[in-house]
């Protein structure tokens, strides 16, 4: 297994999406500056879907189509198991990067031992905040936004943080064995809230480095409150101790406050009712 700064294994989880993949693709192809790049594709989709030739592409691509949604977290699980090389990134569907990289290798060498993020863009360019501040706190699990407020970061070329989006998440192979890597048990969303959360007890950093920047189309918006507080679920009951014990009544509780707020407040203004159906969805449908 090499360790240089001109090795990478990427890995995506295509799911019933060409446009994406083959957007991925190209982006990749575009910003390769290394000697050995291996991407991993783990394909989740249900249906059958035309990609770009993997031929026209200069790096090596392994393909592992799954015939089912078998979730984020084992089809990652699987990629990095298929990887090559030592320094790994995982990158979601929706997601390229726009910088060569090498920005990425350079960044795990520098810090063999953490998980590494990146700056986050949306389409428009604007950024947005991948990484945040663990619910340890009554305001955070009351109002959700306030994870990503982390201070102090406006100059700052790397800054620690407590977790990362796995939108992109680098590290070495060794040190995702050492974590476990994703849950099982979680079919998607919150699972790298929980890697981050096993990263701090075993004292593995958690970094932004600022120049791996990239591009998501997805993101955070109130469509996904569910599952940003879903993950919030997930962490809290794998944390113990009374401190935690008091959080989850807090959380259980604030759950059932926001949803008669939202659903009241759905029939005057269409935000809400879009977090009240998120709310809905991740926690009382069946």
């Amino acid at each position: 297994m090499t360790d240089s700064s001109s090795y990478l294994s990427l890995i995506v989880v295509a799911y019933n999406s060409d446009f994406y993949l083959n957007r991925l693709l190209d982006s990749i192809e575009e910003n390769n500056d290394l000697i050995g790049l291996q991407l991993v594709i783990v394909d989740n989709s249900d249906r059958t879907v035309f990609y770009n030739s993997f031929d026209d592409y200069s790096f090596r691509i392994d393909y592992y189509p799954m015939n089912e949604n078998v979730g984020f977290g084992m089809a990652n699980n699987l990629g990095v198991e298929k990887s090559i090389y030592s320094n790994v990134c995982l990158i979601n569907l929706d997601a390229y990067i726009t910088v060569p990289l090498s920005f990425v290798t350079r960044s795990i060498l520098k810090h063999p031992r953490c998980l590494l993020g990146g700056d986050m863009y949306d389409e428009f360019m604007n950024r947005k905040k991948a990484y945040g501040r663990f619910p340890d706190s009554l305001d955070i699990l009351f109002f959700p936004s306030r994870t990503y407020r982390v201070n102090n970061i406006s100059f700052c070329k790397e800054f620690a943080v407590d977790w990362i989006e796995a939108s992109l998440l680098a590290f070495t192979k060794e040190t995702w064995v050492e974590l476990g890597g994703f849950s099982q048990e979680i079919f998607m969303y919150g699972e790298d809230l929980l890697l981050c959360s096993n990263a701090r007890k075993l004292n593995i950093s958690r970094l932004i480095d600022s120049t791996i920047k990239y591009v998501h189309t997805g993101g955070y918006d109130d469509s996904k409150l569910g599952n940003v507080l879903k993950g919030f679920q997930y962490y809290l009951h794998d944390n113990r101790g009374f401190n935690f014990f008091l959080l989850r009544l807090a959380f259980n509780s604030s759950i059932y406050i926001k949803f008669f707020i939202f659903f009241i407040l759905s029939f005057f203004m269409g935000s809400y009712e879009v977090k009240y159906k998120s709310i809905t969805r991740n926690f009382f449908y069946k």
